[in-house]
């Protein structure tokens, strides 16, 4: 309800400076038209939904998953673990969040976006450690607390999932800065590509290890995406100079 609530009072907020300004029709459904204008647009809509919708269904169905190998209480466990996680991970959705409106104003052919996001990357896993430490020292006594002594065992997963938050932390700059280049399609491969292997280690796993091996394989999901995403960045800044200076369509 609260994220309903914020998301239209953007809207409203949006609509009286645009009427304050005389801005017109401004909210005018012209999506067809628009796109004649801007080279490459469907392009980025296309695949950068199409990959965002492939990562919110992974997450969204893992636990789901293992409640199917595992049974519901694993499936509990596990759960908990992720809250966790998404918690934790809440520094890097903000950096985020700042990070890929200044990078998509700088030129992809210098180095500074690039070094930009390196340094992004490094102040990111920097903080996902110290929230990793911060998690190990309050997360026994706070799942005591909040969910009760019988589901300690979630602190076990929680302990393996921890790297995958640095690991996540310090890879958040790689998604904006091939957006930048024009590479939204490698990111969807890249995103494809680990989200298969994160369901296959997730079923073998959970298998093998139980309801342990769940957070395993997250942990190994976390580094596929990761080091796939590095492929194409890497690809692209070696190959920055023949990028094209133009936000709005794929540089090749």
């Amino acid at each position: 309800m609260s994220n309903l609530v914020g998301g239209t009072m953007y809207w409203w907020f949006a609509a009286r400076e645009l009427r304050r300004r005389n801005i017109h029709n401004a909210f005018k459904l012209n999506l067809f038209e628009s796109a004649r204008y801007i080279k490459g647009a469907w392009s980025f809509v296309w695949s950068t939904n199409i990959a965002h919708s492939i990562w919110s269904a992974r997450n969204s169905c893992s636990t789901v998953l293992v409640g199917i190998v595992l049974g519901p209480a694993a499936a509990g466990l596990f759960k908990i673990a992720m809250t966790f996680f998404d918690a934790a991970g809440t520094p890097a959705g903000l950096l985020g969040k700042s990070f890929y409106p200044e990078v998509m104003r700088l030129d992809p052919r210098t180095t500074r976006p690039w070094l930009l996001g390196v340094k992004s990357g490094l102040l990111a896993g920097g903080i996902g450690i110290l929230v990793a430490l911060a998690v190990l020292i309050v997360g026994k006594p706070l799942i005591s607390l909040v969910f009760g002594v019988k589901y300690l065992e979630a602190y076990d997963l929680i302990q393996v999932m921890l790297g995958a938050i640095v690991i996540s932390m310090l890879g958040f700059p790689q998604e904006s800065l091939l957006l930048m280049a024009g590479k939204q399609r490698a990111f969807l491969v890249a995103q494809t590509i680990a989200s298969i292997g994160y369901i296959v280690l997730l079923f073998m796993f959970c298998h093998l290890f139980g309801v342990l091996g769940a957070a395993f394989a997250y942990f190994g999901g976390q580094c596929l995406d990761v080091a796939l995403s590095l492929i194409p960045t890497l690809k692209a800044f070696f190959q920055r100079h023949s990028l094209l200076y133009n936000a709005a369509g794929e540089k090749s």
